[in-house]
């Protein structure tokens, strides 16, 4: 959230970012997530939380761009560092690529 918000020069419903990241984050862990990003996006909708681009005024280039910079904004800012202190977080190309995820993001 906070990388999204130093690359798009805005500020942000700081829950909802949370939400959305949450969901995004459990994609990105794959096999490895104890629980399962639709249930947990379901759980979110379901309460009222509408994590959509639209409603944040988030772009897709500023998400994917807030996606390949994350790791290095939580080394800078000393964050805690879970999947996005992996070796690799994103593949090269396919579902898993930080251009697919950010364009799947963008459609919640």
């Amino acid at each position: 959230g906070y990388c999204l918000e130093e690359i798009a020069k805005k500020h942000y419903i700081h829950g909802l970012l949370i939400a959305l990241n949450i969901v995004v984050v459990l994609k990105l862990q794959r096999d490895e997530s104890v629980f399962d990003y639709k249930k947990i996006y379901q759980f979110f909708k379901n309460i009222g939380l509408d994590l959509s681009f639209n409603k944040q005024n988030i772009t897709i280039d500023e998400y994917k761009k807030a996606l390949i910079s994350t790791p290095q904004y939580i080394k800078k800012e000393n964050l805690y560092k879970g999947v996005f202190s992996r070796p690799s977080v994103f593949d090269e190309k396919g579902e898993y690529s930080a251009s697919e995820i950010a364009e799947w993001a963008s459609n919640l």
